[in-house]
């Protein structure tokens, strides 16, 4: 992941930081896809696949959290 954390972009609207934490969580998923053949003949690999999307679906819970958290806060929701 390129950061350990969502990060907002200044002056996002709540739209905008929803789209880009999709299209963050759509392209490791469409990168994991890929790998996917790969990954299912060796219990390692396929080990670390899964904790690859564990901490994915981590990264997007924890997205939303923030998102909801920064614009709730900023009385816009």
């Amino acid at each position: 992941m390129p950061n350990d954390r969502f990060i907002i972009p200044a002056n996002f609207t709540l739209i905008q930081s929803l789209q880009l934490l999709f299209s963050i969580v759509a392209n490791h998923c469409e990168n994991y896809k890929k790998q996917k053949n790969e990954h299912l003949n060796d219990p390692h690999k396929l080990k670390k696949l899964f904790k690859k999307l564990d901490y994915l679906l981590w990264y997007m819970n924890d997205g939303l959290h923030r998102i909801e958290k920064h614009y709730h806060e900023g009385g816009l929701t």
